[in-house]
């Protein structure tokens, strides 16, 4: 067996110090080189003139695509749908639009005109339907309404045909066998329309006739027709709107759309009898509709 000889303490420290120099020289050469090149991150690389341009005009075409679509969102306008149950058809215009604030704003001209020109002249009528309903809940039309409403004695309807009123070009009063205001397409169940041309939207007029209960009640109510299928308590088909004459008059002042209209004096009852104990909130039930 071959021994190695031992090797004394001296040389080993002579080993170690060998390394240690080793090592010193190591870390000169590599500080050297990052002294020569030193490493410089992506980021902070300086841009060059033709980057920093590159990168104004694409910053600048960005927010520019960014603006356009705000506006484009802002501004475009969002036509409605009128349909021809809604309008008198022969008002529509080809490639006409209509938002819904434009609506608004025509009805609420309709019921603005129609029922100071008519109080100005002395001749009764009173909200009805949903335009009184709106009238109760908000004093202003209900969300997405289509058109108006008023309902009329006999008394104060033959005042209106035989009274010369002076409407502004924009609307047109059609009633049932007239002269002054003539019609070809109003009937017993629907006397009269109160149209905006520029539109073809429309405030109807209702005739109440008078008639009495089995049990001697003082009524009034309109020819049966389906312009009262959302009546809850109506009854026959078409459906006949009949109330006590006491919860129409004496008519009270009510207010509307900025102007100070009339309504039945048990509005409570008569909207009850329409639309249901529940006609102060809407409800989209499709069996039990409160617009």
């Amino acid at each position: 067996m071959i021994q190695r000889p031992r090797r004394s303490v001296d040389d080993l420290d002579d080993d170690t110090d060998d390394d240690v120099r080793d090592d010193a020289a190591l870390l000169d050469i590599v500080d050297g080189y990052t002294r020569a090149k030193p490493q410089v991150h992506p980021l902070d690389v300086e841009a060059t003139l033709c980057e920093k341009v590159a990168l104004c005009v694409v910053s600048i075409l960005l927010i520019a695509i960014a603006v356009a679509c705000v506006h484009a969102i802002w501004t475009t306008k969002l036509c409605v749908l009128i349909r021809d149950s809604h309008r008198e058809v022969k008002y529509r215009r080809p490639n006409e639009c209509f938002d819904q604030a434009e609506i608004d704003g025509m009805l609420r001209g309709l019921a603005q005109t129609f029922t100071t020109t008519l109080t100005a002249h002395g001749i009764e009528y009173w909200l009805d339907s949903g335009t009184l309903l709106g009238a109760i809940r908000t004093g202003a039309l209900n969300p997405n309404d289509m058109d108006l409403d008023v309902g009329m004695s006999v008394a104060a309807f033959e005042t209106l045909v035989a009274t010369p009123l002076a409407f502004p070009e924009r609307y047109q009063l059609e009633i049932v066998n007239s002269t002054l205001y003539p019609s070809k397409t109003r009937d017993d169940a629907l006397p009269g329309r109160f149209i905006d041309k520029a539109s073809g939207l429309y405030l109807d007029i209702f005739v109440f006739l008078p008639s009495l209960s089995e049990n001697g009640t003082a009524l009034l109510g309109p020819v049966a027709s389906s312009c009262w299928h959302e009546c809850v308590a109506c009854e026959g088909r078409p459906k006949h709107f009949a109330v006590p004459q006491d919860w129409i008059y004496p008519l009270t002042p009510c207010d509307f759309e900025s102007v100070r209209a009339r309504c039945p004096v048990n509005v409570d009852a008569y909207l009850t009898h329409l639309y249901g104990p529940s006609y102060r909130t809407r409800s989209w039930d499709l069996h039990k509709y409160i617009p």
